[in-house]
């Protein structure tokens, strides 16, 4: 009769109970929220005074930020100065280089998705 060694049935348990849960967590990933959510349908209408002005108030207009108190290009609460930044805007939210990661004041994932809408139509004063 072959006997094995005491530990090995043991090592084996925890070598399968390992693969055993790393097959389960790794099928519950998900590549992109878009897996998760679904994709992002833009609005037929996207108002700046509705939808952009809020989301650059709360989240860009703070202080030492674009609140215009260094009176420079920087300053998102003048119209003019957005529209005519908007698609570097719109880059910058989609790289995630702003707001910066220091700040705590990052954008959701529909909030980029809203401004990018509004820049790709045009970034209309409406």
């Amino acid at each position: 009769m072959l006997r094995c060694h005491p530990h090995i049935p043991g090592r084996m348990t925890k070598i399968m109970l390992f693969f055993i849960f790393i097959t389960m967590g790794s099928s519950c990933a998900y590549e992109n929220e878009e897996e998760l959510f679904g994709a992002f349908t833009c609005p037929d209408e996207i108002s700046y005074t509705d939808h952009i002005k809020p989301i650059l108030s709360s989240k860009c207009v703070i202080p030492q930020c674009h609140d215009g108190v260094d009176r420079s290009i920087r300053n998102f609460t003048i119209f003019g100065i957005v529209r005519a930044r908007a698609g570097q805007i719109k880059q910058r939210i989609n790289d995630y280089s702003m707001p910066p990661s220091s700040a705590d004041s990052r954008l959701t994932s529909q909030e980029i998705d809203i401004i990018s809408c509004w820049v790709d139509a045009g970034a209309p004063s409406n």
